[in-house]
């Protein structure tokens, strides 16, 4: 099976190549698993797509790197002092801000993280955060679901 993919953005690092070519080298119906890799225009083949991460692999990726993207700006670098907090929150949770109306908010994000009290948010901390915010918006969701019959 072969699926022509003109400008796709290719993931994991793979570069920004066209004329993407997807190969599927065995049939889907023999109960095998199917191995694909996509053929660049230019010859280059790309991993086999069980060796690329899956979305929930880029995630975590995604969460480690915005961490240390704000962490490493000034202190201990795989810590966030309140204003790299302050930053990472203005930046990277824009929509949680802007419906808060609480001036003293990134004080009190930073007195519930920081269960060791040193002053400053470690990725564990973080992570506490990041999966606080996403069942309360999971449980938002389902609730909206519930409302709507669905």
């Amino acid at each position: 099976m072969e699926i022509g993919m003109e400008g796709v953005q290719p993931a994991c690092g793979m570069g920004s190549k066209e004329g993407v070519v997807v190969t599927e080298t065995t049939s889907p119906d023999s109960g095998e698993e199917r191995t694909c890799r996509m053929t660049f225009q230019d010859g280059t083949r790309s991993q086999s797509a069980a060796d690329m991460p899956t979305q929930l692999e880029m995630a975590m990726d995604t969460m480690i790197r915005i961490f240390h993207h704000y962490s490493c700006k000034e202190g201990d670098r795989f810590k966030l002092n309140k204003g790299e907090l302050k930053l990472l929150l203005q930046r990277e949770l824009t929509e949680f801000l802007s419906c808060q109306k609480d001036p003293q908010l990134v004080d009190k994000i930073m007195q519930d993280l920081d269960a060791n009290k040193d002053n400053e948010v470690d990725f564990n901390e973080f992570v506490v955060m990041v999966a606080a915010l996403t069942v309360a918006c999971n449980d938002y969701f389902v609730e909206q679901l519930k409302k709507k019959g669905k």
